[in-house]
């Protein structure tokens, strides 16, 4: 599987958890817009999407025909780069609404879908599908998954994840420790392949109305559980424990709970993890108005704790975005608000791509938007990120009709760049020059735009320009940029960060430090 990787070619001094970049990070348009070959007005396609390597699962969960079933389609990427609809994996045994395609995940050769409603064992307990590539490629039914003490309504595939011979599947109205407490199950394959239950995760301190399992993410042996109903910071505050292997046994290590949530911030309403960084998204959080969301990104230490690293918003965030869909892979972290403001469409919703820059550091380098974005698209609703590519659907899209459904994918291939400062200080007025150095590793040649923007400990722009590029294979491109510091500038730290916009290639981002000073200019080695 191909990696994002972005490459610093000297070390950066950091000093802020989070910088933003509001109206100055590149805009990244889609590589492809991806529709169902049988889609509908009311199909919902884009409901959900799972995303491993060159397997893309999007599934729809109202389609206009038959009774309103179901379906997840299949995607592979072929040797050019372009994203074929392989499969149409329907529901088994289909039951008038089952709401099969509800959820969706994959990993490898095995894709788990969940149908909330399915009432084979109790009404509307719900079920889960597990579907694997044969060695011709067909993929194919293997196995359906329930849980242990399910009652009526539980929404058993709510969510669900896969990773190798794991899958997990969470039940957010499961009554065991009280009315919708909430579970989620673990599923293992034995060596015949059949899938059995090999634990059920419930939170220590579970309660009624926890709705533990809104949200479950897996890699290797440790899974992520959201809980949106926690009551520890106010009601509905939300939290997410880690559950891990060990020894075979399936422990609870860690309940995380965001820095400064509150009533109704649903804390752990969208989960991801990859290796030792968690994301959490906060639809209710309200710093930048009612309901404007944020995500909290935690990291595991070398003796195993959790702790909270960044708390993440949107650039330009409002009352009711809801930015709180996440999804992240090695150092690059997308995030979701399905009714963020757009152009031309009415709250269509948007995505922002983040960088872990060093350290702790997250800076926001891309905006993620839809070419023909409409009206209450919920663009950004559902998101997954990996490798070089991001998906994001946007269920309510008019393409095929009303509310059919589309999906979204980016390309973000391999380039790097570097910044180089001539000082470490400087005075207003006066102009700072960088340094710049690029490669491109991509096959082909294309235009692009250098991005270059100053900002202060706060993240406020005080400077920006841009300048055209011509991207070439295996070409390093060397230039100096100048950008003046603003008369009436105030002394302080800042920051110059560089971003390189390929439109539908890619991108990359660096960044430095430096100091505005009030008196002459030191001319001492740039950090």
């Amino acid at each position: 599987m191909i990696r994002i990787t972005m490459v610093m070619l000297l070390g950066m001094i950091v000093s802020a958890p989070v910088m933003r970049s509001a109206g100055s990070a590149p805009i990244l348009f889609e590589d492809v817009e991806l529709l169902a070959s049988d889609g509908n007005a009311k199909d919902r396609f884009g409901n959900a999407v799972a995303l491993d390597g060159d397997v893309l699962v999007i599934s729809r969960n109202n389609a206009s025909e038959p009774h309103e079933e179901g379906a997840a389609y299949v995607l592979e990427r072929d040797s050019e780069g372009t994203w074929v609809e392989v499969a149409i994996l329907s529901d088994p045994d289909p039951d008038d609404i089952d709401y099969f395609g509800y959820s969706a995940a994959v990993d490898g050769d095995l894709i788990v879908v969940g149908a909330t409603i399915d009432n084979e064992r109790t009404v509307e307990g719900g079920a889960a599908y597990v579907f694997e590539r044969q060695p011709t490629g067909a993929w194919v039914a293997s196995g359906k998954l329930f849980g242990s003490g399910a009652t009526d309504s539980t929404t058993f595939g709510y969510s669900v994840g896969v990773s190798r011979e794991t899958v997990v599947v969470g039940a957010r109205q499961h009554d065991q420790l009280g009315k919708n407490a909430g579970a989620a199950f673990v599923f293992e394959r034995t060596e015949a392949g059949t899938w059995f239950e090999a634990a059920k995760l419930l939170a220590s301190d579970g309660r009624e109305e926890d709705h533990l399992g809104t949200a479950v993410a897996i890699e290797g042996d440790t899974i992520v559980v959201g809980a949106t109903g926690v009551d520890d910071q106010g009601s509905a505050s939300g939290a997410a424990y880690v559950f891990e292997r060990l020894d075979g046994v399936w422990t609870e290590t860690a309940k995380l709970l965001a820095s400064d949530c509150h009533t109704g911030c649903n804390v752990g309403f969208s989960v991801t993890v990859d290796g030792d960084i968690v994301a959490l998204g906060a639809p209710g959080q309200d710093d930048q108005g009612p309901s404007s969301g944020a995500a909290y990104v935690f990291r595991r230490d070398a003796g195993g704790g959790w702790r909270q690293t960044a708390k993440l918003l949107s650039p330009d965030g409002r009352g009711f975005d809801k930015f709180a869909w996440v999804s992240v892979d090695g150092d690059s972290l997308v995030v979701g608000s399905n009714a963020g403001k757009t152009a031309p469409g009415v709250n269509s919703g948007t995505a922002d791509l983040f960088r872990l820059l060093g350290g702790t550091t997250w800076a926001h380098v891309a905006r993620l938007f839809p070419s023909d974005a409409g009206n209450l698209d919920q663009f950004g609703e559902v998101l997954a990120i990996d490798g070089d590519a991001v998906a994001i659907g946007a269920r309510l899209h008019d393409h095929l009709g009303q509310d059919s459904g589309s999906v979204y994918v980016y390309s973000l291939t391999e380039a790097r760049i570097d910044l180089r400062l001539g000082t470490s200080a400087i005075r207003a007025g006066e102009d700072l020059r960088v340094e710049i150095r690029m490669e491109s590793r991509n096959a082909e040649t294309a235009p692009g735009t250098l991005h270059l923007w100053i900002e202060d400990a706060a993240g406020v722009v005080v400077a920006s320009r841009r300048t055209p590029l011509t991207w070439r294979q295996g070409h390093e491109l060397r230039r100096e940029e100048v950008l003046r510091i603003p008369e009436g500038t105030p002394p302080g730290e800042y920051r110059v960060l560089g971003g390189v916009e390929r439109m539908r290639l890619g991108l990359a981002a660096a960044g430095r430090s430096f100091r505005v000073v009030a008196g002459p200019s030191a001319q001492a080695p740039a950090r």
